[in-house]
């Protein structure tokens, strides 16, 4: 279990064999960087507000991303490296999980 945790936002997630995923429940951050965020990211994020699937700034199902990153921009709303954002409960980063994985 991986958490991405700010002032703003409280998100828990997982990586599984089809990608990332942000479990039901997260917050997500309200405002979206337009300078920093790809036009693709900020479709998907109005794609998943617009079909219910967050309402109130908090998730309503599991969700799944392509990428530990692609699900941080999402929650976050603004450019960011999932490998690093995402940490385990020891506040031990994705990145370090999987370089110690392939030691």
């Amino acid at each position: 279990m991986l958490i991405l945790s700010t002032k703003t936002v409280l998100a828990y997630g997982k990586v599984t064999a089809e990608g990332f995923v942000v479990l039901k429940g997260a917050k997500v951050n309200e405002h979206v960087s337009e300078k920093s965020v790809t036009p693709g990211a900020i479709k998907l994020r109005k794609k998943l507000f617009d079909d219910g699937k967050v309402k109130d700034l908090m998730t309503t199902e599991d969700l799944l991303f392509s990428s530990s990153s692609a699900a941080a921009v999402f929650v976050l709303g603004n450019s960011a490296s999932g490998p690093m954002t995402w940490k385990n409960k020891n506040g031990t980063s994705l990145k370090e999980l999987e370089s110690k994985d392939t030691e």
